[in-house]
């Protein structure tokens, strides 16, 4: 049996217009074979983000990314879907209802028109959206490399440990965005 996987397709282009997506499966070169037939712009770099071994979890932690990166969100659960155990779908759509409050919170986290005119124009002009080249990109190469460097050494040079609230304290920046660093969320491809 195999994991849930979680992929991020950051040059992906809907035919809508929309760049960049997050999605799940457990077969992944067939996905991201179908996503290439489907992208209104060839890509070549994907990732896989997380895996999981439960459904529920990574469904959950799908939609996370998708508001997370600020692309579009699933409106149907994978874990609703009726997929086989090989990640291909089997029936259709379940019967499954979503669930009304986690509709209503995720009706607002839509992305505005000027934000998805600034991200097609981050990725025609640089040729993609990663690290640097993200026109949300809070830090820097040197800063990404600085803070896993300090992580690693556990221990500044009085005994006291560093933790991720104090890298994010030195660099002005909250502890999310530290640990999303540390933990390969975000600028992986470093």
């Amino acid at each position: 049996m195999g994991k849930y996987k979680i992929y991020h397709i950051p040059d992906f282009v809907y035919p809508s217009g929309d760049v960049g997506k997050v999605g799940m499966s457990k077969n992944i070169q067939s996905r991201i074979t179908k996503n290439k037939k489907i992208s209104a712009k060839p890509f070549v770099f994907w990732e896989v983000l997380e895996e999981y071994d439960c459904k529920y979890t990574a469904s959950v932690r799908e939609r996370q990314l998708q508001i997370r990166y600020g692309y579009k969100v699933d409106t149907n659960k994978y874990h609703e879907m009726n997929y086989s155990e090989n990640g291909k779908k089997g029936g259709g759509w379940s019967k499954g209802k979503s669930n009304p409050k986690v509709a209503k919170a995720l009706n607002g986290m839509k992305r505005s028109e000027e934000s998805r005119k600034k991200q097609s124009e981050t990725l025609i002009k640089n040729g993609n959206t990663r690290g640097e080249n993200s026109y949300v990109a809070v830090l820097d190469e040197d800063k990404v490399k600085w803070i896993r460097s300090q992580y690693r050494r556990d221990r500044d040079v009085f005994g006291k440990k560093i933790s991720q609230s104090r890298i994010g304290r030195a660099l002005g920046r909250p502890q999310t965005t530290i640990s999303a660093v540390i933990n390969g969320y975000n600028w992986s491809h470093i």
